[in-house]
């Protein structure tokens, strides 16, 4: 039976994430996929921060894209 999505921790977000950065660095990964792959880590590591915020270890992290910052990828 899977987590519901509001006790998903944000380690396992992050664990997520790379696994999807080491798919997309494999040779065999089309660049569709890859794309899409990358694209997916980032949503990942972005839900992981939000988590983090909601648990109370950050501060909003919503706050800080809205003012221009970008994570790094």
């Amino acid at each position: 039976m899977q987590k519901p999505i509001n006790s998903i921790s944000s380690a396992d977000l992050r664990r997520w994430a790379m696994e999807c950065y080491d798919q997309a660095v494999n040779p065999r990964a089309s660049g569709d996929e890859r794309e899409r792959l990358l694209k997916m880590r980032e949503s990942l590591l972005i839900l992981a921060e939000e988590q983090d915020w909601l648990n109370g270890k950050t501060k909003s992290p919503a706050g800080e894209r809205a003012s221009g910052e970008s994570m790094a990828v």
